[in-house]
């Protein structure tokens, strides 16, 4: 089962220098498209995500605990109850 076509780029469909294939033989992408998609992604703004359950919560539910909280209560290897 073929599910790309090795060497070209999945930007454009121009082949990738075989230097740049002798690099990072898992290169996707020429070193200018590479280029672009990087500086396209680092224009995104990131959105900080967390898991935690916010002080303020209005559930009620005392159980919902962040692992912060577990770890400090129960222990673990890098931070131990004294």
């Amino acid at each position: 089962m073929v599910y790309g076509i090795f060497g070209q780029c999945v930007d454009i469909g121009q082949d990738i220098p075989i230097d740049r294939l002798k690099a990072i033989h898992y290169a996707k992408r020429t070193l200018k498209a590479q280029q672009r998609f990087d500086k396209a992604v680092e224009s995104i703004p990131q959105t900080k995500l967390s898991f935690a359950t916010p002080k303020n919560d209005k559930r009620g539910d005392e159980r919902l605990q962040t692992v912060d909280e577990l770890q400090y209560e129960h222990g673990n290897s890098s931070h131990r109850n004294k």
